[in-house]
């Protein structure tokens, strides 16, 4: 018989906080070139975080708004990692579209504008990437 369960809104916050890492984690490790096996291990090892806390938050009857938002966002995230999983660069990008859009509007939602510390980490690392791109780009065409 299934456990209901009574998350505080401090623990829902931490569930963010551990969703959110479960994406950022393999985004990272495509970031810094690791191997195709270490990348397919950390995708599965980060499913199962996911689907854990999926069932944690199926079972959850109090905060019934963020349980609800963060239970979609544990899908998307599902739906970011298989993507990533299955080389589909269409479904990554219009998972990962999703997933920007659901971080940004649970943390207005939910968490006070709260922004999982592992999600700012990876977007200040993007805009890193974009800011010597554009600089080498700019240093190629003198």
């Amino acid at each position: 018989m299934a456990r209901s369960n009574q998350y505080s809104q401090k623990q829902l916050a931490s569930f963010y906080n551990q969703i959110s890492e479960a994406v950022i984690a393999p985004l990272k490790d495509l970031h810094y070139g690791v191997s195709q096996d270490h990348l397919k291990t950390t995708l599965t090892t980060q499913q199962k975080k996911l689907s854990a806390i999926g069932l944690k938050l199926a079972n959850n009857t109090a905060q019934q708004q963020a349980t609800q938002d963060l239970g979609n966002y544990t899908k998307t995230a599902q739906s970011v990692l298989t993507a990533m999983k299955n080389n589909d660069q269409n479904s990554f990008t219009a998972a990962m579209k999703s997933f920007n859009n659901e971080t940004n509007s649970i943390a207005k939602r939910d968490f006070s504008n709260q922004i999982p510390q592992s999600f700012r980490d990876y977007i200040t690392l993007e805009k890193q990437d974009q800011s010597i791109s554009s600089v080498a780009t700019s240093s190629s065409q003198k």
